[in-house]
Formats: C-alpha cells, structure tokens, sequence
C-alpha cells in the first residue's frame, strides 16, 4: 500500500506526546512509588514541622505566660505560636513547593518546546514523505533518500487516530500521517500492521 503525505508541528507535537505517553505506561510501577514517597516525605515533614513547634512551645510556656500577662493586661492573646508554626511549614515545604514548580516547568513548557525545536531543526520533516508499506517490510522515501525496513526491526505500533506510530526497538519512531486515506484504506493499513506488529 503505497501514498504521501507531509508532517505538520501540531502532527509532530501530537506524535511526541503518544510517544512519550507509551513510554511511561512501561513505568507505571515507577511512577507509583515515586509518588508515595513524595506523600511520606511530605506528611513527615509537616510532623516534623508541627512536633518541633510544639516543643518550643513547651519549652517557653512558664515565659510566654507571663509575658502575656505583663504585655496584655486585658487577657488577649498573641498569634505567636500560630507564626511559629506557619515559618516551619513553609521553611519545610519550600524545597518541596520548588521541585513541584521545576517539574512544571519540564513537563507543560520545556519538553513541548523541546520537541517543537526538533521539528523546526530538521527539514526532511517538512518535505512529502511516500511511503509504501507492505506485509513484509516498511519502505520510506523523502528528501532523495530511501530505505526498506523490516518488520522484524520495529517493536509495536500506537494509533493516534489520524496517524500512525511505528516505533523500533532501538526506542526510535517513524509517523505515518493517515489523515488523507479513505476508511477503507485505514482499514486496510490497519489490518496490514496488526498482522505484522503488536498494538498497544
């Protein structure tokens, strides 16, 4: 089954975040754990924060009595001890409150405009790719160039809706833009790649 087609930003963008989508999924058990420690780490750090408050607030009770008596005649309370507490949660959650910004940062801006540096710095991916895929092989033509892949060279392919992820075992992918087919030809290249290579 052979045609053409060209790659947009937007295209490459939606392909990157599929991509990297799948590779997380491999890191699911990662992920969780990475999770609750930050939890623990966290709730332990907010103990610590509220038992040391409370130890100097033992420490000092016979002193911050009298000097409520002395400083206020009329039996009014100062939010002293409330301050304490506020200081030491934020001294403890700030490094904590940094990192969560840093992997803002990373995730919604850097790699976005990572990726977008990598389309615009490559211009074979802005030329007309023909590619004709068969039940044996994957064959690519752009930029002057052609190569024939075997089927046994990739590991999976994802579905992106209007295109296609072929991704080989080295980690590496290739995008095949479907979105000028007719349903009969998705079909038909969907039925092709299911019979040659695993989906996820």
């Amino acid at each position: 089954m052979e045609f053409s087609y060209r790659i947009s930003e937007a295209e490459f963008l939606r392909a990157a975040k599929l991509r990297r989508k799948d590779m997380t999924g491999q890191w699911k058990i990662v992920k969780r754990i990475a999770f609750w420690l930050m939890v623990i780490v966290v709730l332990l750090a907010l103990w610590s924060a509220v038992k040391g408050t409370g130890n100097q607030s033992d420490d000092k009770s016979a002193q911050t009595t009298s000097n409520y008596d002395s400083s206020n005649p009329n039996g009014d309370e100062t939010s002293a001890p409330q301050t304490s507490i506020g200081k030491a949660l934020s001294t403890n959650l700030l490094p904590f409150l940094v990192i969560a910004g840093v992997w803002v940062w990373i995730f919604f801006w850097r790699i976005p405009q990572r990726t977008r540096d990598l389309y615009r710095k490559n211009p074979a991916i802005h030329g007309e790719i023909t590619v004709n895929i068969t039940p044996e092989s994957f064959i690519s033509s752009a930029a002057g160039s052609k190569s024939e892949i075997k089927w046994e060279m990739f590991d999976h392919w994802l579905d992106g809706g209007d295109f296609l992820l072929l991704v080989y075992k080295s980690t590496t992918s290739s995008i095949v833009n479907i979105s000028g087919l007719t349903p009969s030809q998705c079909a038909q290249l969907r039925s092709i790649l299911a019979n040659a290579l695993p989906q996820r």
